[in-house]
């Protein structure tokens, strides 16, 4: 499956995003940090180079569900990179990463992911149903300045 035509060819990135992490790409490094298991990485890094040519500084393997390698989380993998922010349509993903304190966007294009409906609520994780909502979400937490209280 993953050197068919399918896979290659069938797999289509969201409306928005390659555009959205374009913009995103001047204002911080962006990296994958992925599930998938070391003995697909070839075939996942030609996909991501063939749809997101140049956006991303490196791609990170979770090596989740393998028979040899270790496995890490993405909590995990998220500590190890340095990152401060996952963007994830996995509520599991997203949970683990929310507790050890890392922001999350949990990720529902257009509200069609009936995987992602089941997340317990955490002050970390914000849901987002675009790739503009996304950037929005960002820009507020990251990118805004915050305006001392009116009279302090």
């Amino acid at each position: 499956f993953f050197d068919s035509d399918h896979f290659r060819d069938g797999i289509v990135p969201v409306p928005g995003a390659l555009q959205a992490l374009r913009e995103l790409r001047t204002k911080c490094d962006l990296v994958v940090i992925t599930s998938r298991q070391n003995a697909i990485r070839s075939a996942t890094e030609r996909w991501v180079e063939s749809h997101f040519p140049g956006v991303f500084e490196d791609l990170f393997f979770c090596n989740h569900f393998a028979l040899d390698g270790e496995s890490v989380s993405k909590a995990e993998m998220c500590s190890r990179v340095g990152a401060d922010l996952l963007i994830d349509d996995n509520p599991g993903y997203a949970s683990d990463c929310a507790g050890s304190g890392l922001d999350v966007i949990l990720f529902d294009y257009k509200s069609s992911y009936p995987w992602s409906k089941a997340c317990e609520e955490h002050e970390n994780i914000r849901r987002c149903a675009d790739w503009e909502e996304i950037l929005d979400k960002i820009e507020e937490l990251y990118f805004r300045p915050t305006l001392p209280p009116i009279g302090a």
